[in-house]
């Protein structure tokens, strides 16, 4: 039997917990992993996490050299098993640069080798030609998933569900953010361009904006703790109440539902890193209000959402939304329900993605 080790170097992810649908829906996006575990499945290949193979206990009747790797980002684990032997295939990075600073710094190190790479469109370029790019469309609902619909009368006015993360990483510990701390200076460029492109100072100013006027509900971990912002921040949010804290990835479309809009910025500006935030809000039946992709209309038509970079200021956008009136509303609702509803819209859902990547494996396999 053939076999897929799919190669993470998130610990609580191994003994193949990932491949497991139930646990896999605690992270977003993750759901597609064990969704693309079973697609291999079905067509009779095994699927186990990396860390399973380096295990002394695995079957030792299965030779290295025929585990077909799927890696995350730069993996030392996956590494570990091509250097033993073992096939690269595909190569994949869901994370933004401002998380996966070491993976995009050179990308095309990680993805050499790889005849596969699905990633955000920014990386094609830098990623090199050796192999096939293609882009990552971040999967965020099942195809079976009903639509939600809660009176727009009884909804809230708006939500936010991130966790309240700063791009400095100031609260990570001590010897991670010394590291962080020489590797910046060692390298301005880059921390310069991180820094330039990082939307959490515009997420914040957001965040103030509204629930000075008590018009945002802010969900997520963390926000209990704003030592870490910096002091012009921690200043404007001491009033802030969270709503709640962590949220179950699988009762989050029925928490947005009770919401009109929805407040959904990227982390960061990076062509093509559209991720669960914009696909959350239109499967709740709430509306987006959008901030990070420069080229979000390649993926999502503009009439699904509403786009931050159409207002001048925040006093503006809160009167438009306002104001918005009921046709408007309801012709915003019709199109982002039409679009998850479309063949690009499916493209998001965790079956279509699992399915894909699947075939990629398979194109692989079909060459040796």
């Amino acid at each position: 039997m053939p076999v897929v080790a799919f190669c993470t170097d998130i610990a609580e992810f191994h003994q193949g917990r990932i491949l497991e649908a139930e646990y896999a829906a605690r992270f977003p996006g993750a759901a597609v992993i064990p969704a693309f575990a079973q697609a291999l499945r079905n067509q009779g290949w095994d699927v186990v996490t990396g860390d399973q193979v380096l295990d002394p206990a695995w079957d030792s009747t299965m030779s290295v050299h025929d585990v077909f790797i799927v890696q995350e980002e730069n993996s030392s684990i996956g590494r570990e098993l091509i250097e033993r032997g073992a096939i690269p295939t595909l190569i994949l990075s869901g994370e933004s640069p401002l998380y996966a600073r070491d993976f995009y710094r050179d990308v095309s190190v990680p993805c050499k080798g790889f005849p596969h790479r699905v990633l955000f469109t920014g990386a094609h370029a830098p990623a090199g030609s050796d192999g096939t790019n293609h882009p990552l469309l971040f999967p965020a609902f099942h195809t079976d998933q009903a639509p939600l619909a809660t009176p727009w009368a009884e909804r809230g006015f708006m939500a936010i569900l991130a966790g309240n993360k700063y791009w400095r990483h100031s609260d990570i510990p001590w010897p991670a953010r010394l590291e962080r701390f020489l590797q910046e200076r060692r390298d301005r460029e880059y921390t310069s361009w991180l820094q330039a492109n990082q939307l959490h100072d515009e997420r914040l100013e957001l965040i103030a904006h509204f629930a000075n006027q008590g018009k945002i509900d802010v969900y997520g971990a963390g926000w209990d703790n704003r030592r870490h912002l910096p002091a012009r921040y921690r200043e404007r949010l001491q009033a802030l109440q969270p709503a709640g804290g962590t949220i179950n990835y699988e009762t989050k479309h029925q928490l947005l539902s009770n919401y009109r809009f929805t407040l959904t910025l990227e982390n960061f500006v990076y062509p093509g890193y559209v991720t669960e935030k914009i696909f959350d809000a239109l499967a709740s039946g709430s509306i987006p209000v959008y901030q990070g992709a420069p080229d979000i209309e390649a993926f999502i038509p503009r009439e699904a959402f509403i786009d931050l970079r159409g207002f001048s200021s925040l006093a503006s956008l809160e009167d438009f939304l306002d104001n918005l009136s009921e046709a408007d509303r309801e012709r915003i609702l019709e199109a982002g329900q039409n679009f998850l509803a479309s063949n690009q819209g499916q493209q998001h859902s965790y079956e279509n993605r699992g399915n894909f990547l699947a075939g990629l494996v398979g194109q692989v396999a079909a060459t040796r």
